[in-house]
C-alpha cells in the first residue's frame, strides 16, 4: 500500500488528498516519524482541515501524546462539529498502540453519535478481537450485519472468530432474512 501511494505521489505530488492518505499509510505501517514530518508539513498549510487534524491526532496518539491528541480533537470540535470520523481513527490507533480502553471509549463514543453506521460496530468488533473478547467482538459484528446485508466484512469477521473459539462456522445461508 505504501509503495502505490508513492508512486501516485510521484504523479501528482501537490495532491492534498494524496498525501492525507500518505501519512495515513504511514502510520499504518508504524512509520511514526516520517508521518510526523508529512502531517506537520500539510498542518502549516492549513491548520482547520478537519481530515489534518484528524491525522495529526492519530499521529500523537502513536506518539502516546494522548493531550495534544485530545486537543486536535477538540479543535476539530470547533472547526466542523459533524466530523466525528476521527473517533474511529483515533479508535484505531489506540488499538494499534494497544491502549484498548481508550480505543473502545472512542468507538463508543462514534457508535453514540451515529448508530446506523456499521463502521463503529466494526471497530468495537476488532478491538474486542484483539483483546480476546470474542463474545463481545461476535455481538459487535453481529450489531454491524443488521445494519447493512450483505455485510462481507462482518461474516468473514465472525466466522474468523469462531474459527479461532474452534467452532463451526455459522451458515449464513441457512437465515431467511425477512424484510
Amino acid at each position: 500500500a505504501l509503495e502505490t501511494v508513492l508512486d501516485a505521489l510521484e504523479i501528482a505530488p501537490e495532491d492534498k488528498d494524496l498525501r492525507k492518505r500518505y501519512v495515513q499509510t504511514l502510520l499504518s505501517a508504524n512509520q511514526i516519524d516520517a508521518a510526523g514530518t508529512n502531517v506537520k508539513e500539510l498542518y502549516e498549510e492549513d491548520k482547520e482541515d478537519p481530515q489534518v487534524l484528524d491525522l495529526y491526532g492519530q499521529y500523537l496518539i502513536c506518539k502516546d501524546l494522548d493531550d495534544k491528541a485530545e486537543s486536535c480533537f477538540k479543535k476539530i470540535n470547533t472547526v466542523n462539529r459533524n466530523y466525528k470520523d476521527y473517533l474511529l481513527s483515533a479508535a484505531g490507533r489506540y488499538n494499534q498502540i494497544g491502549k484498548t480502553e481508550q480505543a473502545e471509549t472512542m468507538a463508543k463514543e462514534y457508535v453514540a453519535r451515529d448508530m446506523r453506521n456499521p463502521a463503529g460496530y466494526n471497530m468495537l468488533g476488532k478491538i474486542y478481537t484483539k483483546s480476546g473478547d470474542y463474545e463481545q467482538a461476535i455481538e459487535s459484528y453481529d450489531k454491524s450485519r443488521n445494519l447493512r446485508q450483505p455485510n462481507v466484512l462482518a461474516d468473514k469477521q465472525i466466522d474468523a472468530i469462531r474459527a479461532q473459539m474452534n467452532m463451526p462456522p455459522f451458515q449464513w445461508s441457512m437465515i431467511q432474512l425477512s424484510i
